[in-house]
């Protein structure tokens, strides 16, 4: 995290310095002291590094390369300061203050906004996002659902959080946008008005499990259990969770009771559900 305010700042110091260095030094004809420069271009360098501030040390950097490729020229050229005239002497000292303040001010401005930084990242306020996928069933390409369990992926920014199955669902549950649904896009089964179907969701060695209301009993779910319906319901729900890293297989049951869903469902408990029907995750 960087302060605009404090590299516009050190810059504009940066800018005085050389004004006041051109204006103490107009019609003077001086050597360039490449020793002084190579000497301050690894102060910058290292400071600009240190404190995160790319302008300070990429100028280092330019100190530095000026300075050692006239290395045979740093003796000859040195001037000592008994040498220096007043006014040169009044440059230098004010230079040196400068490179200080410069120095100085970042060294603060990199503890200060790190420390900000942790701070919001420790505060409540502070929520990492990230972004999913969230499948939607869809009429695109579909007329009439002759594909039953055709979905088509909807983006969704949502706080990372311990339960992201759960958030996830959430996130289908709410359903598609007035353009998502112009897209084609449609609402699930479960929506805001029966999301309460769903009693729990866990996950478990890469498996998500799903406890849900009878059926009969939820407004709306009451086609769940035909051919079509059983597909319409589940493909949306596993193809969004089984999106997120940490799960690979969906699970459901009716309170607690895996074996009643899959017969429910027409799937049954062999085949492709073989293992499927253990009740015991649920106990």
């Amino acid at each position: 995290m960087k302060t605009p305010w404090i590299m516009f700042a050190i810059g504009i110091l940066i800018l005085l310095l050389l004004v006041v260095a051109i204006y103490f030094n107009k019609g003077k004809k001086r050597p360039t002291d490449y020793y002084a420069l190579f000497t301050i271009g690894i102060i910058w360098l290292g400071a600009g590094i240190a404190i995160g501030i790319a302008p300070l040390w990429i100028m280092g950097m330019v100190f530095i390369a000026i300075g050692g490729a006239n290395k045979d020229k740093w003796k000859k050229n040195r001037i000592k300061w008994k040498k220096l005239s007043k006014a040169e002497k009044k440059v230098k000292i004010i230079t040196i203050i400068g490179l200080t303040i410069i120095l100085v001010a970042g060294v603060a401005a990199f503890f200060i906004t790190n420390n900000t930084a942790e701070k919001i990242r420790g505060s409540k306020e502070y929520k990492e996002t990230t972004e999913i996928n969230v499948f939607f069933p869809t009429l695109k390409d579909n007329e009439d659902f002759l594909d039953c369990g055709k979905t088509y992926p909807l983006k969704r920014t949502i706080v990372k959080s311990d339960n992201m199955a759960k958030i996830a669902l959430e996130e289908l549950f709410k359903g598609p946008t007035s353009e998502e649904i112009n897209e084609g896009c449609t609402s699930h089964m479960i929506d805001r008005t029966n999301s309460y179907a769903l009693k729990r969701i866990f996950v478990k060695n890469g498996t998500a499990y799903l406890d849900w209301l009878n059926p009969i009993a939820v407004e709306g779910m009451n086609s769940v259990s035909s051919s079509c319906g059983s597909v319409f319901f589940m493909a949306p729900i596993e193809k969004t969770l089984t999106d997120l890293p940490e799960i690979n297989k969906v699970v459901h049951a009716i309170d607690g009771n895996p074996e009643y869903f899959y017969n429910l469902v027409q799937m049954g408990c062999e085949g492709d559900y073989a293992g499927y029907c253990d009740p015991t995750p649920f106990q």
